[in-house]
């Protein structure tokens, strides 16, 4: 990767917290949602690639394996989220951590905000820089220690960062990975990340990793999305805001699964898209979940 590419990603990563800072500004309201109920976010677009609003709970429908259930909870508020940010600090990355202690302090403002953050640096070991945070001064002032060196734990860090997002306290959890590199020192491997993804109901966004298709791929898995740095629609700040306005902009739906059995199996779902009056609309969501599991 280049150097623009690679100062690219880390323009992103600073105005990341800066855009989820300014989003969150506005007054919004705590959701309270029964622990038993199964969440699926869900993004809408047209085939311009706009986000679609003003729909409601009937133009939903959900399949579990595909048996349809009732939706007991739809919400298009603005409802904080839960954001774990795990950046690469590897050798190779030398170019991008330099940029962001230039322009990171530059980039944020401290503020308020309901939503939470918390930050995982990793090259050949991780270390949780800081627990789930509103306070985006933390935030920046460790992204402004940060040093590259080292090889790539990708997998490991992936797989740390979906354990510590599970524990957060709203119900929009995302994971955003920055890294322009391969794995190459991780002692989970890609099937551990695989499976810890599948029993989370974190969306997982990859910023920088272009050459890894099984990742993409879990990214697509999990509504979240792939973003390259060098595609010129999401360059510097663009990507930010595509993830943020995607994570503001979801319909959050929840159900009671009909499948009362604690076997802890994995469940396929399904949403399927009643457009109002037969309109084209593009409809990304969560693909499934583990049952809880009686283990008594």
């Amino acid at each position: 990767m280049n150097r623009m590419g690679k100062i690219s990603i880390t323009a992103f990563l600073v105005f990341l917290a800066a855009t989820c800072l300014l989003y969150s500004q506005d007054p919004v309201k705590t959701v309270s949602v029964d622990v038993d109920v199964v969440l699926i976010p869900t993004t809408v677009t047209n085939d311009r690639g706009q986000y679609v609003g003003g729909l409601e709970k009937e133009n939903f429908t959900v399949f579990e394996d595909r048996v349809q259930q009732d939706v007991t909870y739809f919400s298009t508020e603005d409802s904080p989220m839960s954001l774990g940010i795990v950046l690469d600090s590897s050798g190779s990355m030398n170019q991008i951590t330099a940029a962001a202690r230039r322009n990171g302090g530059a980039c944020m403002s401290a503020g308020t905000t309901e939503d939470e953050y918390f930050l995982i640096v990793f090259s050949d070991k991780l270390k949780v820089n800081t627990d789930f945070t509103t306070d985006l001064r933390s935030l920046r002032a460790q992204l402004l220690s940060v040093n590259s060196k080292g090889s790539t734990a990708l997998y490991d860090a992936i797989y740390a960062g979906l354990a510590k997002v599970r524990d957060g306290i709203n119900p929009r959890k995302a994971l955003v990975v920055v890294s322009d590199g391969y794995d190459n020192h991780s002692r989970y491997s890609a099937k551990n990340v695989r499976e810890a993804v599948r029993e989370t109901d974190v969306q997982l966004y990859l910023i920088g990793n272009e050459g890894d298709g099984a990742l993409r791929a879990l990214a697509d898995s999990t509504g979240g999305r792939s973003l390259s740095s060098r595609a010129r629609t999401f360059e510097l700040g663009t990507i930010c805001n595509e993830i943020v306005r995607n994570l503001k902009n979801q319909y959050l739906i929840g159900y009671h699964s009909t499948n009362a059995l604690k076997d802890g199996k994995w469940r396929s779902v399904q949403v399927k898209l009643n457009a109002p009056d037969g309109i084209k609309l593009n409809l990304r969501s969560r693909t499934g979940y583990y049952a809880p599991e009686d283990k008594h």
